[in-house]
């Protein structure tokens, strides 16, 4: 019998008492026996590091006990993350339809500006390049694409404003209540 065969022997029987304290650290039963054969699997890994005469099942206890540990640290750590930056991955898809509706809003508020101002939001705002690049791109000076910038984006508040935007002169895309605002409004006054 070789050195791993027995090694391997030598496992088997502390794995009644490895079941049991998993089952401590883990509640539920499908995470104990997932912890449980982490502990092996790692245990069998790291042979090599087992000091023969020493005692196995501590060694053994100690390593379940780590990966507990750091699976929990794991785990708070990423319920810290969902509470902080919101929950991530393609189990959950926030609503866009306020989405469309601001950007059917806005490419109808940029009529409102002259050809050079949309150039200037094109590369500023859609683009995301600098004051510099969009200088040189347009072949202007920088201060020209500071103040286009500013006049295009007051030009587009003052329309936001406007009476005529707001009584859907602006077309199809014209203002509407947040999702939501006209059932507190009626719930108000009712």
């Amino acid at each position: 019998m070789n050195s791993d065969q027995l090694f391997c022997d030598q496992i088997s029987h502390h794995l009644p008492a490895l079941r049991r304290y998993a089952r401590t650290l883990r509640r539920r039963p499908d995470q104990a026996e997932d912890l449980e054969q982490d502990c092996i699997e790692r245990a069998l890994s790291r042979s090599h590091l087992f000091e023969a005469g020493t005692n196995l099942r501590a060694w053994l206890f100690t390593i379940m006990h780590n990966i507990a540990v750091t699976q929990s640290r794991r785990e708070a750590s990423q319920q810290r993350s969902a509470l902080y930056y919101g929950p991530h991955g393609p189990s959950t898809v926030g609503a866009r339809q306020d989405v469309v509706v601001e950007l059917n809003e806005t490419i109808a508020l940029s009529k409102v500006l002259t050809s050079f101002e949309r150039r200037v939001l094109q590369h500023m705002c859609v683009e995301d390049l600098g004051y510099g690049e969009t200088a040189r791109r347009i072949g202007k000076p920088i201060g020209t694409i500071k103040s286009r910038l500013s006049r295009a984006r007051q030009r587009m508040r003052d329309a936001v404003a406007s009476p005529r935007f707001d009584d859907g002169v602006a077309g199809a895309h014209a203002r509407r209540p947040a999702i939501g605002q006209d059932r507190i409004e009626m719930q108000a006054a009712g």
